[in-house]
């Protein structure tokens, strides 16, 4: 039984390091997360993180929910996620630096609201690089995040419109 725990413990360590969380530092991140907490100011953190398949946009408010008010910080992120470059520097470079090297999956994008309770997410908005199809089927549509759903984890998920 003694010969069982360093085995059981070298697994756990293996398991959890692989699919904890990396931070993403960059300029232009930086730059809105500055902005954005000074306008909003219901906002007491902001995380940007990314792990295999997923690029995250932690918002953490000291308010509780109110879905129509965090929209427009929704669609300032979506504006910062659509931009060539945060394409081009957190997805093309760090993401594709940490993951997915050989065969470039790219990342599904969520922004999730936290209210309170910094382990219960509220609702999340969400979107895929591919279109509608079949995971691993090769005559996807590219869609290039620009279709959005929205999640409050209570309903069925609904498509964001413009």
């Amino acid at each position: 039984m003694k010969k069982m725990i360093p085995v059981v413990l070298s697994l756990l360590i293996l398991l959890t390091g692989c699919t904890t969380h990396k931070t993403i530092k960059t300029e232009q991140l930086t730059d809105f997360k500055s902005k954005i907490l000074r306008v909003h100011k219901e906002i007491n953190d902001l995380k940007f993180q990314m792990s295999p398949t997923l690029i995250e946009f932690n918002y953490y408010l000291n308010r509780k929910p109110d879905i129509g008010n965090d929209k427009e910080i929704f669609l300032k992120t979506k504006e910062l996620a659509l931009s060539s470059e945060f394409q081009n520097t957190v997805i093309e470079e760090l993401y594709f630096k940490n993951y997915s090297k050989d065969d470039r999956n790219y990342p599904k994008i969520k922004i999730k609201f936290f209210i309170t309770d910094r382990d219960r997410i509220e609702y999340e908005y969400y979107a895929f690089y591919y279109g509608p199809g079949f995971e691993g089927e090769r005559d996807r549509p590219i869609d290039r995040y620009k279709t959005w759903f929205f999640s409050n984890f209570k309903t069925n998920d609904v498509q964001v419109t413009p």
